[in-house]
């Protein structure tokens, strides 16, 4: 189908390849610059200032399609065409600069036919924020935080630019269907209205139900964006027309009595700033909400569904502080977000995973097993299980718990639990069997742990079955696959007492086996390389080690010890590449998922704690993390190697364990 670009057409449908409009008898198509020729095919947008349309550009062979927006006609008795044509200029030249923020539809042109003037940009295929809610519901707070991190980045590129949207709603945000990204749309609309439209009745600029109060009397700032934004995110979380969130009678709004299952106290106090009536109590710039955004990943609220958090005492690294005005953000390459502390950890060791996004957290303590949601602050599921220890799947869907068995009623002593729904989803008859570490392999169907006398356990959890006995070594472990990209997130249970247990990459070892593999290390003083499939011993290299990790690439094995040194060893040849010093016995190490960076942790309770970043190549030190009080004992990063969390051990006898979370700049 052809559609007519003329305004006044009454009838603009026409049949394909014709170039005339048979109704009106106005050109079916736009030229640009005597190459480009688009082609509407439908109306697929219309507001206050022009429209737009789906359309083709003819010019190129696989015709690809754009959006093509329309601006009615400037009708103004103190405008010339000479200062329109300026003001519009300007506005392209403005649209040009802004379309390299991937946030925002490319600028492919702009053109003048018939009086009429026309924007060529990129076509978002997807679904806006106002579509998404009638076809899904309501957005949860982690689909209304991703909505705030993407479209405020866009506000604040935007804003340096000295732009201003003027018509932030949900009809303008666009969900892109390939990859999910939000794109900022229709920008440039208000610039083109003129004094002499602002007298009209009923004609403002943007939406009246998004408007800030002051852009409702034209003068909008950078700030009446930010307020379009947050009315913009109640509404999706509620569901409930802006103009219904408002109390006028009381002067306030009450959107959140209209939510249908809470929100975190950090979003509310976020957006409830947002939303601000008053301009000197509204955030200024979109910086600033997003620096209280980063640090969002733990809520401050002191209530049993909340974790409880302290600040780190190290002002050099600490970026999150606690006011009366919320959480401030003060950048740095390597920071400590959060020093917590929950009322479910154990007087002795801790058990802490972490998913490799960095969002789930599950934290087993003396009575129970807690798995938080750390972008949102919510506690997702809770199982009482005592004392365990655990394993999560890397999509934070699955977790295996362990523990010992006293009585029958206590049920089997190995538990696979769905998350999101707390469904036990099978038991393992491990009773007699104590778990002094386990993990989980990545597709969730095989469980390992080391018990005790030295044996690892490896079981089926489709069948419920042990399928070996290895003996020889027991203590951290944790599976891999062929591909050694989940390297980057270790899901072993680290106690210090014991050593490693990880999988690495069997190609580098025996390239015609077809089984998975083993690394172990033991206080005998060897890393070994076992064949899972048979329980076969394959290699043996001579080096006491307490922990041990994999090169992404799976080439090398990298150890830590007690003696202060971390150890490269080529997995092919058995020989020592590196050994570089660091200042405290080493307990556990996780390596950058880009292969350049180390982090080690250890220490001990005399000489104090232990956390550097090092150079993979040179050894030397990138940064040296301070705050835990006692060694460090556990070590977790997400796959983005982004997040980072580091467990300490009992500063007192009937204290918790120290437990922080790092952003990586």
């Amino acid at each position: 189908m052809s559609y007519c670009f003329n305004p006044n057409c009454q009838q603009p449908q026409n049949e394909p390849e014709i170039l005339v409009c048979l109704n009106c008898g106005s050109p079916l198509l736009l030229s640009h610059a005597n190459t480009s020729v688009y082609r509407g095919l439908k109306l697929i947008g219309q507001g206050g200032f022009g429209r737009t349309f789906l359309a083709v550009d003819e010019s190129q062979p696989l015709k690809p399609r754009c959006a093509v927006k329309q601006f009615f006609a400037l009708n103004s008795n103190f405008v010339t065409p000479e200062i329109k044509a300026k003001l519009i200029n300007s506005e392209v030249e403005q649209l040009q600069r802004l379309d390299t923020h991937p946030g925002i539809p490319k600028f492919l042109g702009y053109l003048e036919q018939d009086g009429n003037h026309y924007l060529i940009q990129e076509f978002i295929d997807g679904v806006n924020l106002a579509q998404e809610l009638a076809e899904i519901g309501n957005l949860d707070e982690a689909k209304i935080r991703q909505v705030l991190q993407s479209i405020l980045s866009v506000l604040d590129f935007i804003h340096s630019q000295q732009v201003i949207h003027r018509d932030i709603k949900p009809e303008n945000i666009i969900r892109r269907r390939t990859d999910d990204q939000l794109i900022l749309v229709d920008f440039g609309a208000a610039k083109f209205v003129t004094g002499a439209n602002l007298a009209q009745t009923g004609t403002v600029i943007g939406s009246p139900k998004y408007a800030a109060p002051e852009q409702v009397f034209g003068k909008a700032s950078f700030s009446s964006d930010i307020y379009g934004l947050g009315v913009t995110c109640i509404f999706l979380l509620t569901g409930v027309d802006p103009f219904e969130l408002y109390a006028f009678a009381e002067d306030r709004w009450v959107w959140q009595d209209y939510l249908p299952s809470p929100v975190s106290s950090s979003l509310s106090r976020i957006l409830d700033k947002m939303i601000s009536r008053a301009i000197n109590q509204r955030y200024q710039l979109a910086a600033a909400v997003i620096a209280d955004l980063k640090p969002g990943l733990i809520s401050v609220a002191n209530n049993e569904n909340t974790l409880l958090a302290t600040v780190a005492n190290q002002p050099s690294n600490v970026i999150l502080s606690i006011s009366k005005t919320g959480l401030q953000l003060q950048p740095d390459k390597w920071n400590c977000i959060l020093d917590l502390e929950t009322n479910i950890f154990s007087p002795g060791y801790t058990t802490i995973d972490l998913s490799a996004d960095g969002k789930i957290l599950a934290i087993a303590g003396r009575d129970c097993v807690e798995v938080w949601r750390l972008d949102t602050q919510t506690l997702v599921s809770s199982f009482e299980v005592r004392n365990a220890k655990i394993s999560m799947s890397s999509d934070g869907q699955i977790l295996v718990s362990n523990n010992i068995v006293l009585q029958e009623t206590d049920g089997p002593g190995t538990k696979v639990w769905h998350i999101p729904s707390k469904n036990l989803i099978r038991g393992l008859e491990t009773n007699l069997l104590v778990s002094q570490s386990m993990s989980l392999s990545p597709d969730c169907r095989t469980l390992a742990f080391g018990g005790v006398g030295g044996r690892i356990h490896i079981w089926d959890l489709s069948t419920g079955k042990r399928l070996h006995k290895i003996s020889g070594h027991s203590g951290w472990f944790k599976f891999y696959p062929a591909v050694t990209s989940l390297i980057y997130l270790p899901k072993s249970v680290r106690i210090p007492e014991l050593t490693a247990l990880l999988e690495i990459n069997k190609n580098t070892i025996q390239p015609s086996s077809s089984s998975q593999l083993l690394a172990s290390a033991s206080f005998d003083k060897t890393i070994k390389i076992w064949d899972v499939d048979t329980g076969k011993l394959l290699k043996t290299f001579s080096h006491p080690s307490t922990t041990i990790a994999v090169t992404p690439d799976g080439k090398m094995l990298v150890s830590g010890s007690s003696d202060k040194t971390i150890k490269f060893w080529d997995l092919s040849s058995g020989e020592l590449v590196r050994n570089f010093s660091v200042s405290g016995r080493v307990s556990k190490i996780v390596i950058s998922p880009d292969g350049q960076s180390l982090v080690a942790g250890g220490g001990d309770n005399k000489e104090g704690a232990m956390l550097v970043i090092l150079d993979m190549v040179t050894g030397n030190i990138l940064a040296n993390l301070e705050g835990h009080q006692t060694r460090v004992c556990g070590l977790k990063m997400s796959s983005d190697g982004k997040v980072l969390v580091s467990q300490g051990g009992k500063v007192e006898v009937n204290s918790n364990s120290q437990l922080k979370i790092w952003q990586l700049y």
